[in-house]
């Protein structure tokens, strides 16, 4: 008789050389006739909430006495779901075997493994929210926290813009209501327009994998059309206005920790995230090995730190908290900015503009409103192309990869240089001026 049997994938993580035990595949292990199909059951969990089925002695010797064939624990939220899908996959496998016998049709791997592509009882409706969190959990492993957070919020906006029904099916998301979703997002959410192209693009990507993975989608999604972002102005310190501030008296103890935190951004083009995971050990002989957290595909980036980023970091040599700076959190670093900005006389105009449902909206402030840590990648990129660095290089310490994000900085700096030809206007003008005078 075949047995079905299912365990989790052991796989170890190459960076940190431990197995990886969270969002870990479901696999089926199906004898028979002495041979065994191997694969994937398309779900995932978390090895703490999965239950090998295996009966243990009170030694804590495992015996061989199987009490089922694995499943979800019950404390889990999802366990209904993945459990009654191992069990339908099962009795799918019994059925395509126990027919295929009756038939007298040769019985192979290869034949079990087309038949289970071929099950159109895969191709079922579910309910779109759960399926979701199906998609969050798979996707846990392979995505940065800051996208998990996204789908996160894409997932609410879904069911607030559903008055919260529990019965939503994929086909329910026809180009109507895919519509109907997006002026959502702009009306009554009041979302700019690069938040509601970025809540879309999440949506389809997930109807996509829902599609792939045999869910009876509505094949509308295709049609529905997801606007480009808009670029915003690029907010940057000059080298000026830069060294102005990394040289600032300040009496405040925690605005001095707030300009140190944002210097070392500004001298070192790494994120606020990187910057608050630096540790001492992160350093060796003055080059930053700088994992990035944002993506868990991320090279290694390696930034030989100069005199200023050193000279940054020596003040705050062993921290009781085993970091490298003292940081805060970013929203708090974002407000304090504010006032350390102010402090600092960064009152330049700088016009910013958004999209909101289709209309550009611009605004002229004072350069110290719109202080955040966004600012420290922009200017070091903008510094550093002024100051003469070569694109290439600055690229391999930002981790730039896409040429359109990274020639928006180029556009910066020929304005820069538009104003530096009017030296030559400048000159003319006092020429006509000693001209007339004689």
């Amino acid at each position: 008789m075949p047995t079905a049997n299912f365990f989790l994938e052991k796989r170890i993580d190459k960076l940190s050389g431990l197995l990886i035990t969270e969002n870990v595949p479901i696999y089926l292990d199906f004898s028979f006739n002495g041979k065994r199909l191997q694969q994937f059951t398309g779900f995932r969990v978390d090895a703490d909430k999965w239950d090998d089925g295996i009966e243990k002695t009170r030694g804590g010797i495992p015996s061989r006495k199987r009490i089922h064939s694995g499943k979800v624990k019950r404390n889990f939220s999802l366990s209904s779901e993945i459990n009654s899908g191992l069990t339908a996959l099962t009795a799918k496998l019994n059925e395509i075997y126990e027919s295929a016998t009756a038939l007298k049709i040769p019985i192979t791997v290869e034949y079990l493994r087309n038949e289970l592509k071929n099950d159109p009882s895969k191709k079922r409706s579910v309910n779109i929210f759960e399926a979701y969190e199906l998609y969050i959990e798979e996707k846990k492993n392979k995505d940065s926290v800051n996208t998990i957070k996204k789908y996160r919020s894409t997932l609410n906006h879904l069911k607030e813009f559903f008055g919260n029904r529990q019965n939503v099916e994929f086909i329910d998301l026809n180009l109507t209501t895919l519509e109907r979703f997006k002026g959502y997002l702009i009306r009554e959410a009041k979302h700019t327009h690069n938040t509601v192209v970025k809540y879309c693009k999440a949506l389809k990507a997930f109807i996509r994998w829902a599609s792939n993975r045999g869910y009876s989608t509505n094949p509308d999604y295709e049609k529905f059309k997801i606007e480009g972002e808009k670029e915003p102005a690029i907010i940057y310190l000059n080298w000026d206005e830069l060294f102005g501030l990394y040289e600032l008296k300040i009496d405040s103890e925690a605005l001095r920790q707030v300009r140190d935190v944002f210097c070392f951004g500004c001298f070192t083009g790494q994120r606020y995230s990187d910057i608050a995971n630096l540790k001492p050990e992160h350093i060796i002989d003055g080059i930053w090995a700088n994992v990035p957290i944002k993506s868990h595909n991320a090279r290694t980036l390696y930034i030989p730190l100069n005199s200023f980023a050193l000279k940054i970091l020596e003040r705050y040599r062993n921290l009781p908290t085993g970091r490298s700076l003292p940081v805060i959190s970013n929203q708090k670093m974002n407000d304090q900015l504010k006032d350390l900005g102010q402090l600092a006389g960064l009152i330049s105009p700088v016009t910013i503009y958004r999209f909101l449902g289709g209309r550009r909206i611009e605004k002229t402030v004072q350069k110290y409103e719109v202080l955040t840590t966004h600012v420290m990648r922009k200017t070091f990129v903008t510094n550093a192309l002024s100051l003469g660095m070569q694109t290439a290089t600055i690229k391999e310490f930002t981790g730039h990869k896409s040429e359109k994000d990274f020639n928006r900085y180029l556009a910066v700096i020929t304005e820069d240089k538009i104003k530096a030809m009017k030296i030559f206007d400048n000159a003319g003008t006092r020429s006509r001026k000693k001209t007339k005078a004689r």
